[in-house]
């Protein structure tokens, strides 16, 4: 690992040097550009850090979409999707989103989407203290 970088200039982020096979690395690349998940290579390591660390401390989340429901499948890739790097999605954009993606009312994605997948631990519901600032958290996603 190479020496910590100055706060000033990445807010106490550390670099991190690894050495791959080239052909591992060559794969990973291809992954990375081809999932609309990751903007690129960095983003894609980082979530897998946290992934393998809530793995190891048993916050993961199920590590694939629903297979029994396709409804709920195409939701929860949806919120993966959108999701910031954190595993966050404001409610009104999950809502919006799903509503949209797949051709449903918003009371029906609120309660037959975002309600089943929380309830099967994909996601958990955050607010603020007022309530009035509501946002969803995909399970797993640096989940501690």
């Amino acid at each position: 690992m190479s020496n910590q970088l100055p706060h000033s200039e990445d807010g106490g982020q550390k670099q991190v040097k690894v050495r791959a096979d080239e052909e591992l690395v060559e794969r990973f690349d291809a992954h990375v550009e081809q999932s609309e998940q990751y903007s690129s290579r960095a983003e894609a390591l980082r979530a897998a850090m946290k992934r393998s660390l809530s793995q190891a401390d048993g916050t993961d989340a199920p590590r694939v979409a629903p297979t029994d429901d396709d409804m709920l499948r195409e939701g929860y890739m949806t919120l993966v999707a959108i999701a910031n790097s954190d595993g966050l999605i404001p409610h009104d954009l999950a809502v919006a989103e799903l509503s949209t993606t797949l051709g449903k009312s918003e009371k029906v994605v609120e309660r037959a989407v975002l309600g089943k997948l929380r309830r099967r631990g994909y996601l958990r519901q955050q607010t603020n203290f007022d309530t009035s600032n509501r946002s969803w958290k995909l399970r797993g996603a640096d989940d501690a």
